[in-house]
Order: C-alpha cells, then sequence, then structure tokens
C-alpha cells in the first residue's frame, strides 16, 4: 500500500519573488561576474533547474532583479515625497 503525499506547491510569483530575493542577496556579496546560480537556489530553497523554468539565464535574471530593485525605489521616492507635501501643508 502506496501513502499519497500532497505536495504542497508555492506559486510561481512567490517563487519568483524569493528566486529574486535570493539573487539580490548573492549579487551583493558577489558581483555579476562571481555570481553563481547553484548558490542562488541554495539560497532560495530550490534546485539549481527552477531558477531556468523562470529566468532563461543568468542575465535575464539580473535585468529582472535590477528592474524590481529599481522599482523599489521609485516607489520609496513617490511615498516620501507625498509625505514631504503633506507636512509642508
Amino acid at each position: 500500500m502506496s501513502i499519497k503525499r500532497r505536495a504542497s506547491r508555492m506559486s510561481p510569483e512567490k517563487r519568483t519573488a524569493d528566486i529574486l530575493a535570493a539573487a539580490r542577496h548573492v549579487f551583493s556579496k558577489r558581483g555579476y561576474d562571481d555570481l553563481v546560480m547553484a548558490e542562488i537556489a541554495d539560497q532560495a530553497g530550490v534546485v539549481e533547474g527552477s531558477i531556468y523554468r523562470y529566468f532563461r539565464n543568468k542575465r535575464e535574471l539580473m535585468f529582472r532583479m535590477a528592474e524590481d530593485w529599481f522599482e523599489e525605489m521609485i516607489s520609496n521616492d513617490e511615498q516620501n515625497i507625498a509625505s514631504h507635501i503633506r507636512d509642508c501643508k
């Protein structure tokens, strides 16, 4: 008799976010040239092949990481500007 286990699957959005967070962490330590996908996978808690399900290669992963970082910075600036405007009224 075999026991079937129901695997708890992470959403693609959550998995992508975890990979991007891990990439950002590893990138900050190693830079682009010394970045190793296996280390990103380890940090994200996935197998290396999983990264390639979401990103074609290291370059695409780095572009997406940078894009998300810039979006975060812009969002923070918008919030700071809005706060400053409210304080000036």
